[in-house]
């Protein structure tokens, strides 16, 4: 037996799995001198998972070992040092952390790491079938925040499913999803490349999600990452993976040479915007340059898509583009935000044009207006109001953290708020500041536009009931 183990009282009563010969540790005994195996999580290609208890910490975490059968294998053994090499380097909201990767006295290595409650994306999909929209947008910005950290360390992860996508509840009812397992990862700048991790008739990664490159086992970088979310994006829509077949191999070919059919041809009856179908075919492009350049920009593309009609080409419809923001900085509450009323329309919030760069990166837009950050005092006045609450400006602050963006547009994203009463909040408060307008007044009027749905200004004109 590996690791220094002692006798440990548990409940015999709590349902464990059947460990027999797959297990490495006993369940209930001490593992390194201050971990107590609690239960057997699931068991890996690699590794076996165990639900622990820290007695250093007195907190429940889970440690990851290699499996007995697989102990002398070299291979085995470098790419489990390389999955615990990667996840120390790693320090992300949405990455499942590790807090120490180290080897027992007789050369077992083992990974201990955050102790995740919840379901994977395959659990979901196999369980309550497609995601719906909006938690389909949430999910991805979440995984490709993820990506983007990890690229930017230069670590491609290579194994991207479902089954490792997992959604844990937070203390406050969101969903945080988390990207786990890097034990096939690759270091881009590691000397050995693929091949290193490749033996005769083996290969890195899951058939049905691994890219053209990735299956032809040439040299990949971040791309392919991209590739293997697409296929996964695929079937989290549709419910159908994009590329099926009766063995390994065929599954490999068609990744190679084949494009999946179009969401009209599996899923006929679905609603799926058409910007969507876009955006995940484009991750799916055969050749690497014609995808995605990097997880970020891929992350925008979703949620500025957010805002768009089922076949809108851009978000045309919208007085603010919601994610404009994004591609500059976060905003910043203690700024002014103060803006100029067009001499035409006094009651009109003001807007500018859009530099040509700005343009650029938000796309080809018929009409390029866009409104200026909004400032604390507007999202104070729909705090008085009623409209948003202490916990809405919260959870927006914290998307904004990890994320980016202005407060005001992402409390649209989450639906707290939406266009029309965004815009007339942001008047009233011009007006209250130039003194047009007495507080009181605006709030009345404010709720009025939310109820109703008309503008501030149509709203402002209305004579009063009698």
């Amino acid at each position: 037996m590996s690791g220094k183990q002692e006798d440990y009282e548990f409940d015999p009563s709590e349902e464990f799995y059947d460990a027999d010969q797959a297990s490495v540790l006993k369940l209930g005994s001490r593992f390194a001198d201050r971990y107590i195996i609690e239960a057997l999580l699931g068991i890996g290609g690699m590794g076996c998972v165990y639900r622990i208890f820290d007695t250093e910490t007195n907190s429940t975490k889970a440690l990851k070992v290699l499996q007995n059968s697989l102990l002398s294998d070299v291979a085995v053994r470098r790419r489990f040092v390389r999955e615990g090499r990667a996840s120390l380097m790693l320090n992300h909201p949405h990455i499942v952390q590790v807090h120490e990767f180290s080897a027992t006295p007789d050369g077992l290595p083992y990974m201990v790491m955050e102790y995740l409650q919840g379901e994977s994306l395959a659990d979901i999909l196999m369980k309550s079938g497609t995601l719906t929209l909006a938690r389909f947008i949430t999910t991805f910005a979440q995984v490709l925040s993820a990506l983007s950290h990890a690229h930017e360390l230069g670590i491609v992860h290579r194994d991207i499913k479902p089954s490792n996508i997992m959604f844990s509840p937070t203390s406050r009812g969101r969903e945080n999803v988390k990207l786990v397992d890097f034990g096939v990862a690759k270091l881009i700048d590691d000397s050995g490349g693929t091949q290193e991790l490749t033996v005769l008739g083996e290969f890195i990664g899951s058939p049905c999600y691994m890219s053209p490159e990735q299956c032809e086992g040439n040299e990949i970088d971040i791309r392919s990452d991209l590739y293997s979310l697409g296929c996964v994006m695929y079937e989290a829509i549709t419910g159908v993976r994009a590329f099926r077949a009766g063995n390994s191999l065929r599954i490999m070919h068609m990744q190679v040479h084949e494009m999946p059919p179009p969401f009209s041809k599996v899923v006929p009856e679905a609603s799926i915007p058409k910007w969507l179908e876009q955006l995940i075919f484009r991750t799916l492009a055969k050749n690497p340059a014609d995808r995605y350049a990097n997880a970020y920009k891929l992350k925008i593309d979703l949620l500025d898509g957010r805002f768009r009609g089922a076949d809108e080409g851009t978000a045309t419809n919208f007085s603010v583009l919601p994610w404009e923001s994004l591609r500059a900085q976060p905003f910043d509450e203690t700024s002014s935000g103060s803006f100029e009323i067009p001499k035409d329309k006094p009651t009109a919030p003001a807007i500018e044009k859009v530099s040509p760069a700005a343009t650029l990166a938000v796309g080809t837009i018929s009409n390029p207006q866009v409104f200026k950050s909004f400032n604390w005092n507007v999202l104070k006045l729909l705090n008085l109001s009623g409209i948003l609450t202490e916990e809405d400006l919260k959870n927006a602050r914290h998307f904004q953290q990890l994320n980016g963006g202005d407060l005001g547009r992402i409390l649209i994203l989450l639906g707290r708020i939406d266009n029309n009463t965004l815009i007339a909040a942001k008047t009233a408060q011009h007006l209250i500041q130039l003194g047009e307008l007495k507080q009181d007044k605006a709030i009345a009027l404010v709720r009025k536009c939310q109820k109703t749905g008309k503008s501030f200004e149509e709203t402002k004109s209305q004579p009063k009931s009698k």
